[in-house]
């Protein structure tokens, strides 16, 4: 397999990584990966091997603002931001000589597919987006919107506050609070799959059958699925995770080349 790094000239100029495997045949679909948690985002080959189709699809990995070699400060980091980010690196996916811009598609998992939803309902089209570790309502962590509201007077004086171990200003709290990605997902116009696993915690367990059914309810594509002993990314499960989604862009029409 082969990479290729890049950097953004735009926006906030994230940086990202290229995968294309020696079998490929181009153009070819590309997927962007949308990982969560903080730190670098770009994984090493045998890592990207895990997540190729058959035939083979070109992978991509970006570190979004505040993350890895794209750089920022936390405190200034929200995921309508990190939305806009993945908006960005989808943009300039399409325009790769090995790429065929149709068929280009997101998969987010867990805080990641917060940023995947975003994307999708406010920035771009992609072909498709798999969520895994649904992350589409602020319940997660030490709970934003009770940090909101308890803190409300120290935020709006520019003081910060810890979620998920990472120090964030008011902005990131007004934005996960009110603009989580349940209350706008009826809006995604490509097929989107909630591919859960059944082990994960409660919270993104919810979040999965919480957005399928608002997208169903507005005869949205989509689809959702458990898979019996999956972890919170199908980590454990990849060899099924691989098959799930390869399957699903089948059904909804998409081949990889």
């Amino acid at each position: 397999m082969k990479t290729r790094d890049f950097k953004l000239p735009h926006g906030d100029h994230n940086v990202g990584r290229i995968y294309i495997p020696d079998t490929l045949m181009s153009p070819a679909g590309a997927i962007i990966i949308c990982h969560g948690g903080p730190g670098g985002q770009q994984f090493d080959p045998g890592e990207a091997d895990r997540w190729l189709l058959n035939p083979p699809w070109v992978i991509v990995s970006f570190d979004n603002y505040a993350c890895g070699l794209t750089g920022g400060h936390d405190p200034e980091m929200t995921f309508d931001r990190w939305g806009k980010n993945t908006a960005d690196v989808y943009r300039f996916v399409t325009t790769l000589p090995e790429v065929d811009p149709s068929r280009v598609g997101l998969i987010g998992i867990s805080s990641g597919s917060e940023a995947a939803l975003r994307c999708a309902i406010d920035y771009a089209t992609p072909a498709f987006v798999v969520s895994i570790a649904t992350c589409a309502s602020p319940n997660y962590g030490n709970w934003p919107a009770q940090i909101l509201c308890r803190d409300l007077e120290a935020l709006q004086r520019g003081e910060t506050r810890d979620c998920c171990g990472l120090q964030f200003k008011l902005g990131f709290f007004l934005d996960a609070v009110g603009r989580a990605p349940i209350y706008s997902i009826h809006k995604i116009e490509c097929p989107v799959y909630f591919l859960q696993g059944s082990v994960d915690n409660a919270k993104r367990r919810g979040d999965a059958l919480m957005a399928y059914e608002y997208m169903a309810r507005a005869n949205r594509k989509c689809k959702h699925k458990e898979i019996p002993g999956g972890d919170h990314g199908l980590d454990n499960v990849v060899d099924v995770r691989r098959e799930e989604i390869q399957n699903w862009l089948s059904e909804i029409g998409i081949n990889g080349a």
